[in-house]
């Protein structure tokens, strides 16, 4: 039976780098979807530019200068969510529709003339590759 012996250098630093890694995992996990959802914000932006049947129709800008810079809700070490929006009023009716009465007692069908939604659906790959290469970097950082 043969003997031998392995000797490994560095794993120390390794380790030291992985914990460093994890206890900075919430930041990072925030920086990269921030960056995903800037990507969201542009889009929705030009959306809400767009009008036709399919979007919003471009009156006033209210609703374009309206949609602000991502928001983190809800922040811990293994999840981030960050929100997207409109602070206008009627901008959840446009993005859904409404069909019903509102408060003056008037009635509506209003067909849906979303923005957010096909934001996010139509830059799926940017928004990823923000993401990554975000993470990237900062996993980069710690694997030197």
């Amino acid at each position: 039976m043969a003997n031998f012996k392995v000797t490994l250098h560095g794993l120390d630093e390794f380790r030291a780098n992985m914990r460093g890694l994890a206890n900075d995992m919430a930041d990072v996990l925030e920086d990269a979807t921030t960056k995903g959802a800037v990507v969201v914000v542009k889009a929705a932006k030009e959306n809400s530019q767009k009008g036709g049947y399919s979007y919003p129709h471009r009156i006033t800008g209210n609703l374009m200068r309206s949609i602000g810079p991502p928001v983190t809700v809800t922040k811990t070490r293994e999840r981030v969510e960050v929100a997207v929006g409109s602070s206008m009023e009627y901008a959840r009716r446009l993005e859904l529709g409404f069909i019903g009465m509102d408060s003056r007692g008037r009635y509506y069908h209003q067909g849906p003339r979303s923005f957010l939604r096909p934001a996010l659906d139509e830059n799926t790959d940017q928004i990823e590759a923000a993401v990554r290469a975000r993470l990237v970097q900062i996993i980069e950082r710690y694997a030197r």
